[in-house]
């Protein structure tokens, strides 16, 4: 397993990162899990680079989207003290308690720095700006920072999640319904979600319920290879990736800590083998979705690309590999 992680973080300190946008910051979401499980000599150097020219650049915007990379902030002021990274992150921390715009429900509205979506609620930001909010309020003490990223992942499942046990991608205010389909990647930022909030808070016994409702939601999508479609219970979308390294994430961090029932190894059984192989030589994390936005049905979803080494991807394996190791190193099964 430690070989795998060490191909994964060398391949994704070798990517474009030049961005300080979401898909930077799931990589070091899970770049940082990583670390912990399989040292890194490289990844410290890498982080002060980067951020020196982030800051340089001012690409540390005020959205959203934006809000999960400054977790590369953090680590970089927990290394030297550096107190411009502490005032970017809590500048941003502050923007989402109190200046970023939301829906009538308290929802905070999903922005990123290159596009408008209007007033709608998506799942993708329970990742982005819920796991910075947790990540903040545990470096800075600050408890209501740990609260409000409970509250968002609350309102989002409420909103989200279909009777079926599914979450849509989002939610228009405007037109008074759930938007786009129920996609796999939104469904995996929830799942993981609810799972990271654990090393924040005590487990929420509503929001486990919800991710108890969501796997036994994808048990029947899933397909023998351990994959599932890009729409989760679509008809001929192709098989994706990212959702799974997510949802193994999510079930065996969930079990390890005793909140999920053992019965959902048997998803992560069935993805396992393809998830190694999934990883080629150079550490590249194949069949990862481009980024996307709410589309309007699973045809729209379908044709966003998957052959390209994504961010994400990179990031969402190294959490799910990871997980993996802390399995192995502590003699589970």
């Amino acid at each position: 397993m430690k070989e795998v992680i060490e191909r994964i973080q060398k391949r994704t300190l070798e990517l474009d990162m030049s961005e300080c946008n979401w898909g930077e910051g799931v990589a070091l979401w899970g770049f940082n899990r990583s670390v912990k499980a399989v040292p890194s000599a490289r990844y410290l150097p890498f982080l002060k680079e980067w951020v020196k020219k982030g800051i340089a650049e001012e690409r540390f915007k005020h959205t959203v989207n934006n809000s999960i990379p400054c977790i590369g902030l953090g680590e970089v002021y927990k290394a030297v003290g550096d107190e411009e990274c502490f005032r970017i992150m809590k500048g941003q921390a502050e923007y989402l308690m109190k200046e970023a715009p939301r829906l009538n429900n308290g929802a905070i509205i999903h922005t990123d720095p290159y596009a408008r979506f209007g007033r709608q609620m998506w799942a993708d930001t329970i990742f982005m700006a819920g796991l910075f909010l947790a990540y903040m309020g545990r470096l800075t003490g600050n408890q209501a920072y740990i609260e409000e990223a409970m509250n968002q992942l609350a309102i989002h499942i409420d909103v989200l999640q279909a009777e079926d046990g599914l979450l849509y991608h989002g939610w228009d205010e405007t037109l008074q319904e759930h938007i786009g389909c129920k996609w796999g990647r939104a469904n995996a930022w929830v799942s993981v979600g609810i799972v990271e909030m654990l090393d924040y808070m005590p487990a929420d016994e509503r929001m486990i319920r919800a991710l108890e409702r969501q796997l036994d939601a994808i048990a029947p999508w899933q397909k023998e290879n351990g994959l599932w479609r890009t729409v989760l219970n679509g008809t001929f979308s192709y098989l994706e990736a990212s959702s799974a390294y997510g949802f193994g994430y999510a079930i065996l961090k969930g079990v390890r800590l005793g909140v999920l029932d053992r019965k959902y190894l048997a998803l992560v059984d069935r993805m396992k083998d393809t998830l190694y192989t999934n990883v080629d030589e150079t550490g590249k994390v194949n069949n990862i979705s481009a980024g996307t936005p709410v589309m309007r049905n699973e045809a729209e979803y379908n044709i966003i690309c998957e052959h390209r080494i994504q961010t994400w991807g990179q990031g969402l394996a190294l959490l799910y590999f990871s997980e993996c190791q802390l399995w192995e190193e502590e003699g589970r099964n």
